[in-house]
């Protein structure tokens, strides 16, 4: 029992990590998509995203619980 604990532990951190790797990606995705669909906007900001459905709230929820951003229309964790 006292090997399994830790091991929890670990597995969960990466859990978290492998998610927020995931998140970070389909920002990005919808970044390019939302470029692609509007070239005249230049600068692409999460309200952007969300108020033009390319991200739902529980989504955009996430991405700030995670400290996902946003810059030069590039996603970083």
């Amino acid at each position: 029992m006292l090997l399994i604990l830790p091991n929890l532990g670990s597995q969960r951190q990466k859990a978290v990590e492998t998610h927020a790797t995931a998140m970070v990606s389909t920002v990005q995705t919808q970044i390019d998509l939302y470029a692609n669909e509007h070239p005249e906007n230049g600068s692409i900001t999460m309200n952007n995203l969300v108020a033009e459905g390319y991200l739902t709230a529980k989504q955009a929820q996430k991405v700030k619980d995670l400290n996902i951003t946003v810059a030069n229309n590039e996603a970083h964790k």
